[in-house]
């Protein structure tokens, strides 16, 4: 057609082989005809498809993770969705994400992107039954959500941290998108939020698994919302290989008297796969209160290990002030030599 080759889509119905016989040869002419008098089926049509086949065959030579490739492909499916009437289209799940990523930061945004209608995007509603929000006592149910944010994981990238935290907030109570925001699951105002978030530990990939507010948090409140968060991440194809917490004393019990039985572990025995799921206090946490501690305290003593550290040992805070008076004396003496050196030289010029 004008130069441009059909593709064999086009008329497998009528060819789904190689040429045989004079009545497929006779009904392909006809359809070629149909399509030189049909400007909407005709050339125009295939250009698109013409294009669509030239970036797919790129698409196939780029590496997925590459920068490059996101982008191609998010333009090919648009070429692709914009073939298709709006009831009949199907959209990735990276479409999909992305389309809720958007939705989230700007419901207003998003809806002008949709009135424009140069983005072929999922409505509000197609949105709304893949992250769905549930009764405010379960949390977020965003299983749909996790789903196709995981779809492309390999089975390396799955194995993740399942890192918890606590976010102190205002307590306030607001009502703002037709909803009530600020309260826990009993009714009383929210202080805290308890997070939780999955790291691959292999790859980029994480997520905030799920989010309570919380109106005094305590190690059992939080081993419930654990087992819930828990049971999410293993219906999505998640594995959790450690948990990581900081030492706050809430955390310390929530480890030792819900997942170790009393005494504390390096690791427990997840009952779904019978394999360890390593317990880990944020080191980040460790260091920071080791060294607010040493400040106030002025006296930091180790205990003994057997193995490297057989004595244990301590410090004194005051050394370090010694330390750091001493340096500036002598870079103080230095200055001072300096400075008569260079007033000798030039009462000799």
């Amino acid at each position: 057609m004008d130069g441009k080759q059909v593709p064999s889509s086009q008329y497998r119905d009528l060819l789904p082989g190689s040429l045989q016989t004079m009545s497929q040869l006779l009904n392909i002419m006809a359809r070629v005809k149909s399509w030189s008098d049909d400007s909407q089926t005709g050339p125009a049509c295939f250009l698109l498809q013409t294009a669509v086949k030239c970036l797919t065959d790129h698409i196939d030579t780029l590496d997925d993770s590459s920068e490059e490739y996101r982008k191609l492909s998010f333009i090919l499916e648009q070429l692709q969705l914009t073939a298709k009437n709006k009831y009949k289209r199907h959209y990735s799940p990276q479409l999909t994400v992305f389309s809720y990523i958007v939705h989230a930061t700007s419901s207003a945004a998003y809806e002008v992107l949709l009135e424009q209608n140069v983005l072929c995007l999922p409505s509000v509603n197609t949105l709304s039954k893949v992250t769905r929000q549930v009764n405010s006592s379960n949390g977020l149910d965003n299983t749909a959500y996790l789903s196709l944010r995981i779809s492309k994981l390999n089975a390396f990238q799955r194995n993740v941290l399942l890192i918890i935290d606590e976010i102190y907030i205002a307590k306030r109570v607001e009502y703002t998108g037709g909803e009530v925001q600020g309260l826990t699951a009993d009714g009383s105002v929210a202080s805290t939020l308890l997070c939780f978030m999955a790291k691959s530990l292999v790859g980029k990939y994480k997520d905030v698994v799920s989010v309570y507010p919380m109106a005094g948090l305590t190690a059992a409140k939080q081993y419930d919302c654990y087992t819930e968060v828990m049971a999410t991440v293993r219906k999505v194809g998640l594995n959790v290989v450690a948990i990581a917490v900081d030492n706050a004393s809430t955390n310390r019990k929530f480890f030792i008297d819900f997942l170790c039985g009393g005494s504390l572990r390096t690791s427990i025995i997840d009952s779904d796969n019978d394999q360890p799921i390593f317990l880990i206090f944020d080191p980040v946490h460790d260091l920071k209160n080791v060294y607010n501690n040493f400040q106030s305290r002025k006296v930091f003593k180790c205990p003994a290990f057997d193995r490297n550290l057989p004595n244990g040992c301590h410090t004194n805070f005051n050394h370090i002030v010694d330390l750091y008076n001493l340096i500036g004396r002598i870079f103080i003496a230095e200055k001072s030599s300096q400075v008569v050196a260079s007033s000798a030289q030039f009462q000799e010029h």
